[in-house]
């Protein structure tokens, strides 16, 4: 319950808000192509 929980929750935020910003894009293309 230390340091190693506290880098392993970094480590999954820093992937959510990877996955966050690839939808956008995503969804950033989506619109351009659509338009």
């Amino acid at each position: 319950m230390g340091r190693g929980d506290n880098r392993r929750t970094l480590k999954m935020r820093r992937k959510i808000s990877r996955r966050k910003l690839k939808a956008r894009i995503k969804k950033k293309i989506e619109a351009g192509s659509s338009n």
